[in-house]
């Protein structure tokens, strides 16, 4: 051990010049990354407008909403579908 350290204490510039080059690196790393704990993502999203004129809320379910979904639900790749 003590020759480890009388080895380091021989070479301090240099042990002194890689710390210095780990700090640097450090630095240019940490700048570099991104600020926010979870990344940017944006879910690809379908909006649908039907308009049926001024029907009863019971008719534009009956007539436009359910069959609206179930054609939409038949799409591959669809995960959820929302009506409001």
């Amino acid at each position: 051990m003590k020759r480890l350290f009388d080895g380091i204490f021989a070479q301090r510039r240099a042990v002194a010049l890689a710390f210095a080059a780990a700090i640097l690196l450090g630095a240019l790393v940490a700048i570099r990354l991104p600020s926010s704990i979870l990344p940017d993502v944006t879910f690809p999203r379908i909006t649908l407008i039907a308009d049926s004129g001024e029907l009863p809320v019971a008719a534009m379910l009956r007539s436009v909403t359910r069959p609206l979904e179930e054609s939409i639900r038949r799409v591959p790749g669809v995960l959820e579908v929302r009506s409001t």
